[in-house]
């Protein structure tokens, strides 16, 4: 008996994952088995766990959902810390609009409608005019105009944001320290180890469920090669079908056009009285009925001249009669 192997570098990586871990659930059965086959079983096992892992992507909705609810509320306390300052440029005192003046100008510079940017660009903008705020000429005109608990709440909520952000990129970069492909070219390794030593087991051991085991683990194995097959004979049948759509195309470019000997004179003929079609072309219409009136012209329409010698000819008949 043999145990059959698998090109499975040709599967998906969705697919190999799946052939490994049923090539594992059928050694799990076997715990006898399983002991025989020493060490090597648990790197083979170990691989699978870390290319499930690998392969599995971070469930971001929760993130996404706070990341925007915290980007919300950073934006209304920009629009507040933003609007104080707007609003003391109408106040009465000269000092207090010079500083709300200054205020005013620092977030232009930065972006006046910065709120409406992506998170990102938001983040990136918001921070630049924040750390220009924290120079002395700055504090002091904030304080002039009594906006500097706005400034606090919008720094608190910038802070609360950036770290939700960081707490997204960490979890996704510990979900995803080894990529899928690395993580499976590690299992076909492991893969191969194991096969070798029950390949050694089937010529050298007497273990009466080995027999059984390897059986499984082929149909498995024939299930996989089934689908290659599917995959090659739809890739061959797209490729023919193309290329009879190519010799269709090329027939039809060398075929000749034939010319129309008569023209159409219309579209489809109208139904005459006597039930006959008549062509609804106007022309060919008025060029039949002159016809029809030539060859219906009564003998009192010929010329003068005409009408007297068909005359003489009939009195000739009568005076020979």
């Amino acid at each position: 008996m043999e145990l059959l192997k698998l090109d499975y570098h040709r599967l998906t990586n969705g697919e190999s994952i799946t052939y490994f871990v049923d090539l594992r659930s059928t050694v799990e059965g076997y715990p006898t088995i399983k002991t025989l086959l020493g060490k090597v079983y648990a790197p083979f096992s170990d691989a699978i766990d870390l290319t499930i892992q690998a392969s599995s992507k971070v469930d971001s909705t929760l993130y996404s959902t706070a990341r925007a609810d915290l980007n919300t509320i950073r934006r209304k306390a920009f629009l507040h810390f933003k609007g104080g300052a707007e609003s003391a440029l109408k106040s009465s005192d000269p000092q207090e609009c010079q500083h709300a003046q200054l205020v005013v100008n620092t977030i232009k510079l930065h972006g006046w409608r910065m709120q409406a940017l992506p998170p990102d660009k938001f983040s990136a903008n918001l921070q630049s005019l924040l750390n220009v705020l924290e120079t002395e000429k700055l504090k002091a005109a904030i304080a002039g105009i009594g906006i500097g608990k706005a400034l606090a709440n919008l720094k608190g909520a910038n802070a609360k944001f950036l770290d939700s952000d960081r707490q997204r990129i960490s979890a996704w970069a510990e979900q995803n320290d080894v990529s899928t492909s690395t993580a499976l070219r590690h299992v076909a390794e492991t893969t191969s180890n194991l096969f070798a030593v029950i390949g050694g087991l089937l010529l050298t051991s007497d273990e009466p469920l080995l027999k059984e085991m390897v059986e499984k683990m082929n149909v498995i194995t024939v299930g996989k090669q089934q689908t290659l097959k599917a995959k090659a004979t739809r890739a061959e049948n797209a490729k023919k079908e193309g290329k009879d759509k190519d010799k269709d195309k090329d027939k039809n470019k060398d075929k000749p056009v034939e010319k129309k000997s008569m023209r159409k004179l219309g579209k489809k003929g109208a139904k005459a009285q006597d039930g006959s079609e008549e062509p609804e072309d106007e022309a060919a219409a008025n060029q039949l009925v002159e016809q029809q009136l030539v060859m219906e012209k009564p003998a009192a329409a010929l010329p003068a001249e005409d009408q007297d010698a068909k005359i003489i000819s009939e009195n000739k008949m009568d005076n020979v009669v």
